[in-house]
């Protein structure tokens, strides 16, 4: 009698320290509401699951700063927005809050490891990966500053994938991971024979993630079950993209392959100078994509013809942004350059301090650009003389 009371004491200071270590930590009175759903969110990496980094919204140079956020660490990628809120992390640790229009400062939360890929959002749940010794996947509720769940997913980079209540997530030992996204819960995981340094996408039923073991796997969104395997010349290093019937991801080979979605049958491929780690961005039959050969790849989809290239200072290997008529390019240059989509011609272009690692978000006519000098950049059109 007397061990079993000692367990369940034990038992009871375990279970208090577990729930204490998942309660309320960050500061409720200073994370708003989730936002009413009335403007135009970009609430995921490349801004939909099909990874297509294409934005609705208009927006023509001459372009000035607005403002500009100094973080502790450099800023490897994409923010997320939504209800007037901008949502991102750093390599120092940190997950910063802040007011759109104004770029002050609502919260930093402190994390466990460092961030080095975009944030996701669903409803009230925001989901971080960490890495660097804080190797993790968490969700936050964002109403009340709640951590709702954290899983151990080991040497995390990629950016998670929510759909259909899941959320999804690729790690450096070979899994693909799915959980559920209000619990948890580990659904299903596939494993691959090398690191997954790529996003996953989905498109359909089907999930698509990469591996340094040179395949794109596509995979049954429900059950993981496996559908079909490509393998490259290369390990795949630029996180696939989904539009219609198929899917482009990019290789060390220095390659950029176009498939079909139904089966993975390759229908053409484009050979650049260099690596690529670039994910392409989709608009109305074209595609755009960088290579570590300094040039940006405006190429025609249905039989990889280049249209026309521009050449930067350095590798470009954020996704670039796409409008209706502007391209969007994240140089390691440090410069951000806007062009024509149908001809490449040059628009505008800002330099900032660092090299540029993370593709440019568009919310609310303003440009929102992360860069490796520690800053958040936010530039809107000049009003006329």
């Amino acid at each position: 009698m007397k061990i079993d009371s000692k367990l369940k004491l034990l038992s009871f200071f375990l279970a208090l320290t577990f729930f204490s270590s998942c309660g309320p930590k960050y500061p409720q009175k200073l994370i708003r509401s989730y936002g009413d759903g009335n403007d135009s969110p970009w609430t995921t990496y490349q801004g939909n699951e099909l990874r297509t980094s294409f934005s609705s919204e208009r927006i023509r140079p001459p372009l000035g700063l607005v403002w500009r956020f100094e973080t502790s660490a450099p800023i490897t990628a994409s923010p997320c927005i939504r209800g007037g809120l901008i949502y991102f992390g750093n390599l120092a640790k940190k997950l910063y809050i802040l007011d759109a229009k104004s770029g002050r400062k609502i919260t930093d939360l402190e994390l466990k490891g460092s961030v080095s890929s975009s944030c996701a959002l669903e409803d009230s749940l925001l989901f971080v990966a960490t890495e660097r010794g804080g190797d993790q996947l968490t969700a936050i509720n964002l109403k009340n500053g709640d951590r709702v769940w954290r899983q151990l997913a080991r040497d995390v980079s990629t950016s998670p994938l929510v759909f259909d209540d899941k959320v999804a997530i690729g790690t450096g030992d070979g899994y693909l991971l799915v959980f559920n996204s209000s619990r948890g819960d580990l659904i299903w995981r596939f494993k691959t024979a090398g690191g997954i340094i790529t996003s996953p996408a989905k498109g359909g039923e089907k999930i698509f993630c990469g591996s340094e073991d040179r395949h794109l796997y596509a995979l049954d969104a429900e059950s993981g079950e496996l559908l079909w395997k490509f393998k490259a010349g290369g390990s795949v290093s630029a996180d696939p993209t989904v539009s219609d019937s198929l899917v482009f991801f990019g290789s060390t080979d220095s390659c950029l392959y176009a498939l079909t979605v139904a089966e993975g049958r390759q229908l053409w491929r484009l050979k650049t100078g260099r690596e690529v780690f670039s994910s392409p961005a989709v608009v109305g039959g074209m595609l755009f994509f960088g290579s570590n050969d300094r040039k940006l790849y405006a190429v025609e989809i249905e039989k990889g013809t280049v249209l026309w290239t521009f050449e930067t200072g350095s590798l470009i290997q954020a996704p670039p942004l796409v409008t209706e008529d502007m391209v969007l390019c994240p140089s390691f240059d440090f410069h951000l350059y806007l062009l024509d989509r149908q001809t490449g011609q040059l628009l505008w272009k800002y330099r900032t301090g660092g090299m540029l690692k993370a593709s440019a978000v568009i919310y609310g006519r303003r440009i929102y650009l992360a860069s490796g000098d520690g800053h958040l950049y936010c530039f809107a059109p000049k009003s006329p003389k």
